[in-house]
């Protein structure tokens, strides 16, 4: 009877334990894991439609430098089967597209003098050496890269930029929007738009981290 009791117990452990870790999500962190931008201290500091300071050299003296507003305005997912928002776009399974609007806002009389050098990329909070080592110009204006989930490699992502430089308004205010399109794993978190001053000497073969200065500002792309 004791036999049985026990054996009865070791099934329900093995059963047990085999139902733990089932369920999956296509975040590429884990436990054991650190973030690269936790690693290398970048702090995720901007918040949707929220504003935030932005600080950058002037264009045409980069000895001066402006501060301005930055802001996500929206972001939205297009899953697999969705009505995608641009003819540019492809869908494919196992992927989906994320849409991404900012704006970014200078009135001060450094801005109107000398005018606003921005700068912003596209990076990966998980793993900058994985990303940065396959990204790389594709057709029509796209950026190819590669990501991972696990142990599986997904090497058919994409993006673009596009900038609308609107330029002086009548409130004399610089206005410049900007819209990113993002093709990732299905619920993948691991994408960030990061903006950062203009004057910066982002040399080849140098990460993120390294080039960053304390003004930087971080949105991580929710999946």
């Amino acid at each position: 009877m004791k036999k049985i009791i026990l054996s009865l117990i070791m099934v329900f452990i093995l059963v047990a334990a085999c139902g733990c870790g089932s369920q999956s999500n296509n975040t590429a962190n884990t436990e054991n894991v650190v973030p690269d931008f936790v690693a290398h201290d970048i702090a995720i500091n901007l918040s949707l439609g929220k504003e935030a300071d932005y600080t950058t050299v002037c264009k045409n003296d980069h000895t001066k430098t402006t501060v301005g507003k930055v802001k996500i305005v929206s972001q939205k997912i297009y899953k697999f089967g969705d009505a995608l928002p641009d003819e540019r776009l492809k869908a494919q399974e196992e992927y989906e597209w994320i849409e991404i609007k900012a704006e970014t806002v200078f009135e001060d009389q450094n801005a109107k003098d000398f005018g606003v050098d921005r700068a912003s990329c596209v990076s990966n909070y998980y793993d900058l050496q994985y990303y940065e080592l396959r990204v790389q110009d594709a057709e029509n204006g796209f950026t190819s890269f590669s990501v991972k989930i696990g142990d599986k490699a997904y090497n058919d992502c994409l993006y673009i930029k596009d900038i609308d430089n609107i330029g002086w308004t009548t409130d004399l205010q610089s206005l410049c929007n900007y819209t990113w399109y993002i093709k990732v794993p299905e619920k993948y978190d691991g994408m960030t738009i990061v903006f950062f001053n203009g004057g910066i000497n982002w040399e080849d073969g140098k990460y993120i981290y390294e080039v960053l200065d304390q003004d930087a500002l971080v949105y991580r792309v929710e999946g």
